[in-house]
């Protein structure tokens, strides 16, 4: 289990058993980026108006590429 910590170009989220940081592209959440809305008062992501993602909540990620180079690890947001 993992819980949304920051929204900017993606989701920054953070594994709850071990403290990893993992970033979910916004991309990878929903094909139009027109139809994503970020709320900076909720600090939630509404997609097709419907609140989708909010800062604390709890998602299940799929681990998709570790970049050794960069250190940081890129997953998927599973629904």
């Amino acid at each position: 289990m993992q819980k949304i910590l920051r929204v900017y170009s993606g989701l920054r989220v953070k594994v709850i058993e071990n403290g990893a940081s993992v970033f979910v592209p916004f991309s990878t959440l929903h094909n139009n980026k027109e139809e994503m809305i970020f709320s900076s008062e909720e600090i939630a992501l509404y997609i097709k108006g419907e609140k989708a993602y909010q800062i604390g909540q709890a998602v299940k990620v799929k681990l998709k590429e570790v970049r050794v180079e960069t250190r940081s690890v890129v997953g998927d947001v599973l629904i």
